[in-house]
């Protein structure tokens, strides 16, 4: 107790100021301190020398050890050393991590965005490269159809242009639909345009037939205006073969001209009723208006009238009574097999060769009274010798052999009623005899072609050709004195001109128009002479 009681304890101070450190709480201190309560007085008194000795042996071991391993110390401190300094720039580091996190997560965001869209993009090429034999097969319908429109294949390609149709109504919000069907429908309008061509060309009922039902499974047109367009095309068509005839000669011209409309203007019309079929079979043959709204009526009216408008025009060029005949011919059997369609127009061509033909006779009688007109200027009036009237008389049997060549060629019928040759008188006086012939050639012209109702227009024209010789003849009176010698020759021509030639001509006309001699005013062309 006393060794305690001198302050300086049982232990010795640098125990004491070891064990300061030392916490009830550890393990070790609580062993040692109950290893101290378990010893005598005398261990205990014994113990600080066993820890001194304990404590120089250890001091002894550090040493030994700090000698043996001074490198490894001398290492570890400059490690510890290396290791601080890397500790703060590891420090630093990390605050500059933490600085730059935010860009990491917004560089990383939108990588992972990046990364969403490529793989979007991956999957759909994904699906469009397993999807890509179908959609070059969709791709390749335009082509396609194109190949078949021109290759005449008009079928397939409408099934090509119905499948497309189908895909625009189920998937027609798809780019690629939209514009397949764009391209679809440029396409069928090349292929009604070409179908359109072919309505006018030269085709057959069958292939008419075909085109319209193509047309009509392309469903762009209503039926009235389906019929407007094939009607106009086999219009152009008809207008244009009329176009390519060559026109230099009348009368082919006509001839071919109305030979087109008699094979196609039925054509057209037998086949637009055919493929349309406007109404049952009537007994009419009346082109059908009451289903289609007259639009066959008006375009058979418009073609004949185009065609009589054609006619009207050159037949002024036709100048020979023959040709006029074989062109009216020609004509009237057109208009008798149009007429089986209900497109007769010969009572409208009537009028026109009634003028051509009384046209053709006025400037038979105007060269007629301008010969006359002409000889009589020169003419010496002194009498034939029987030599000279000989040769002129065989003068005028060759003209009249000329002129009557086609009367010549009437048949037997017309024999019994031959008025022979003009009176033998006119021979005597040149001016008369080619006045005659003039007359004559004019009434052969007209014989060809002769239409009855222009008998009076016709017996008019002649009546005033007759006293226009008059005044011809009462003319060279006027301006001419004759001598004693060429008076008796002068009054024999007056006297033939009244008592030969004009019953002789008005005999002709009689012969052409029976009953229409009547018509000429013979007296007054004798009374137009006796006042002279």
């Amino acid at each position: 107790m006393g060794v305690m009681g001198d302050g300086t304890g049982i232990l010795p101070d640098n125990m004491t100021k070891q064990a300061t450190p030392l916490t009830p709480a550890s393990e070790e201190q609580d062993i040692y301190f109950s290893e101290l309560l378990g010893y005598t007085v005398d261990r205990l008194g014994r113990e600080p020398e066993l820890l001194r000795a304990e404590q120089d042996q250890l001091a002894r071991q550090v040493q030994e050890t700090s000698v043996t391993n001074y490198r490894s110390f001398i290492t570890t401190a400059q490690c510890l050393v290396g290791l601080q300094q890397q500790l703060g720039e590891m420090a630093a580091s990390l605050d500059a991590l933490d600085a730059d996190l935010p860009k990491l997560q917004a560089a990383a965001d939108a990588f992972r965005r990046d990364g969403m869209s490529l793989n979007a993009r991956r999957e759909a090429n994904r699906r469009l490269y397993a999807a890509h034999p179908g959609l070059l097969d969709l791709l390749e319908i335009p082509a396609l159809m194109d190949t078949c429109i021109r290759s005449g294949n008009f079928d397939e390609a409408l099934d090509l242009r119905a499948y497309a149709n189908k895909l625009s109504v189920v998937h027609g919000e798809l780019p690629i639909v939209r514009h397949l069907v764009e391209d679809v429908a440029s396409t069928s309008d090349a292929m009604l345009e070409q179908l359109l061509a072919r309505l006018a060309g030269a085709i057959q009922l069958p292939e008419c037939l075909r085109v319209i039902g193509f047309l009509r499974r392309l469903a762009l047109f209503p039926e009235t205006e389906l019929r407007l367009h094939f009607l106009q095309r086999r219009e152009a068509w008809i207008a244009s073969m009329a176009a390519d005839l060559d026109d230099r000669s009348a009368y082919e011209f006509l001839k071919r001209l109305t030979d087109v409309y008699r094979l196609h203007v039925f054509d057209v019309t037998m086949q637009y009723r055919a493929i349309f079929a406007d109404s049952a079979p009537s007994t009419t043959n009346l082109p059908s208006t009451n289903d289609d709204g007259g639009i066959l009526s008006a375009w058979a009216e418009r073609r004949i009238a185009a065609y009589l408008d054609a006619v009207a025009s050159h037949l002024p060029q036709i100048t020979d009574g023959g040709g006029l005949a074989s062109v009216l011919d020609h004509v009237m059997y057109c208009g008798a097999s149009l007429g089986r369609v209900g497109l007769d127009f010969r009572p409208l061509i009537a009028p026109l060769f009634e003028a051509a033909a009384l046209r053709l006779f006025s400037s038979g009688l105007a060269s007629s009274n301008d010969a006359l007109s002409t000889m009589l200027e020169n003419h010496r009036w002194v009498a034939m010798s029987s030599a000279g009237s000989r040769a002129a008389q065989l003068r005028q049997q060759q003209g009249e052999q000329q002129q009557n060549k086609a009367g010549e060629e009437g048949g037997a019928e017309e024999k019994g009623t031959d008025l022979g040759p003009p009176p033998p008188t006119l021979v005597e006086h040149p001016p008369l005899a080619v006045y005659a012939n003039g007359l004559l050639a004019a009434l052969n012209e007209l014989r060809h072609c002769a239409p009855y109702l222009i008998r009076e227009s016709a017996a008019s024209a002649l009546q005033n050709s007759l006293l226009g010789a008059v005044a011809a003849v009462v003319h060279v009176q006027a301006v001419r004195t004759l001598n004693e010698t060429e008076q008796p020759v002068f009054k024999a021509a007056c006297t033939a001109l009244i008592t030969a030639l004009c019953p002789y001509i008005s005999a002709c006309f009689d012969r052409l128009f029976p009953g229409s001699a009547a018509l000429l005013d013979l007296q007054a062309v004798a009374a137009e002479l006796s006042q002279a």
